[in-house]
């Protein structure tokens, strides 16, 4: 008797696993799972509004639940509702937002979401993004650094221009005196992306880095680039020669697609 309630118990605890339902399709969520969804925002609707960020993480994985009985027509809704997430007060809580709608969501959404945000990253936290060594950065710098690191990663993944947009936007309005720490990820992903402007707009902060003495990453950024579009006879790295990268670009920008490879 009680083998068989703890193996009871044991299968009770056991997350169902991830699903296709017949009667959802990409532009229509079933009735069922409408109704589980509406139960779900309203009960981690006070979570949201928590003071707790632990409890606002966990609200956030919740809503983003919802899809697993139905990944073949993930509710924009749902995306929808974890967006906020991505401006939250918690850089834990806006980093592990962008992992729950990176994963199986909402194309669309995620993507207008991510673009949104990191645009919103850019001018709200601006008194974030000035120099400092990677051992005197304050704690918010450090919270900005792991969040501009997983949507930067999250819009290259996406495999979508708009995401593509986003990023260079980013690298072309945002300072020239960000942290090291802050900006080499980022270039590091537009140099994953693969286009023609993701490219220039590396170059571009290897220009202008060279203002206060140069940067070498940004230079092995664009050499890795290069290097995975069949580049040939790449530049040196020395202080100075971004020079040197842009005839290299102008004479190879073929080498490079103007929107973003598909899967």
């Amino acid at each position: 008797m009680a083998g068989g309630l703890l193996v009871a118990l044991a299968f009770a605890f056991v997350a169902p696993a991830p699903e296709d339902c017949k009667e959802c399709s990409p532009r229509h969520v079933c009735s069922v799972h409408l109704a589980e969804e509406a139960a779900v925002l309203k009960s981690t609707a006070p979570l949201l509004k928590s003071s707790d960020e632990a409890q606002r993480t966990k609200a956030y994985e919740q809503i983003a639940r919802l899809k697993d009985s139905h990944e073949n027509a993930p509710s924009p809704t749902a995306a929808k509702a974890l967006a906020p997430g991505l401006v939250d007060p918690s850089w834990k809580v806006r980093t592990a937002t962008v992992k729950l709608l990176a994963k199986g969501q909402d194309h669309d959404t995620a993507v207008e979401s991510f673009a949104h945000a990191l645009e919103e990253t850019r001018k709200s936290d601006a008194r974030l993004m000035t120099f400092a060594t990677d051992d005197a950065m304050t704690p918010d710098q450090k919270g900005l650094c792991e969040y501009l690191k997983e949507l930067s990663d999250a819009l290259v993944a996406a495999k979508d221009d708009r995401a593509a947009r986003a990023l260079v936007e980013f690298l072309k309005k945002s300072s020239f005196r960000m942290p090291v720490g802050m900006i080499v990820p980022v270039t590091q992903a537009a140099g994953n992306l693969g286009t023609a402007d993701a490219f220039e707009a590396v170059l571009e902060r290897l220009a202008n880095a060279e203002q206060v003495g140069g940067l070498r990453n940004f230079h092995d950024v664009l050499v890795a680039a290069a290097t995975k579009h069949g580049g040939k006879e790449l530049p040196e790295w020395s202080v100075g020669n971004s020079g040197q990268w842009k005839k290299w670009f102008e004479a190879h920008r073929k080498l490079f697609p103007e929107k973003v490879p598909k899967a």
